[in-house]
C-alpha cells in the first residue's frame, strides 16, 4: 500500500468517508463532506503510514489516504 502513496500529495479519510480538515486551535480535528476543505498531507515527510496506524491502535478507527488529484502531486 505505501509504494502506491510515497511522495504524493493525499487527503485523509475517516471511516465514513469525510476528510480530516485542519486541525483547530483549540486542538481539535474535524471531518467534512467538502473536500475542498480537507488538509492535504505529504504522505512520506508526514508519515501518514504511522499516523493512520496509531489512530487504529489507540481508536480502533480505520482511516485511509487517497490521493490528492496529480496536478498538485507534481
Amino acid at each position: 500500500m505505501d509504494a502506491e502513496f510515497n511522495g504524493k500529495r493525499v487527503f485523509i479519510k475517516n471511516d465514513e468517508g469525510k476528510y480530516l480538515t485542519r486541525t483547530s486551535i483549540h486542538g481539535g480535528i474535524s471531518f467534512t463532506d467538502n473536500k475542498n476543505l480537507a488538509y492535504t498531507y505529504d504522505y512520506t515527510e508526514d508519515r501518514v503510514a504511522d499516523q493512520l496506524e496509531q489512530v487504529k491502535q489507540q481508536y480502533g478507527k480505520t482511516w485511509t489516504p487517497e490521493i490528492r488529484p496529480s496536478k498538485t502531486n507534481a
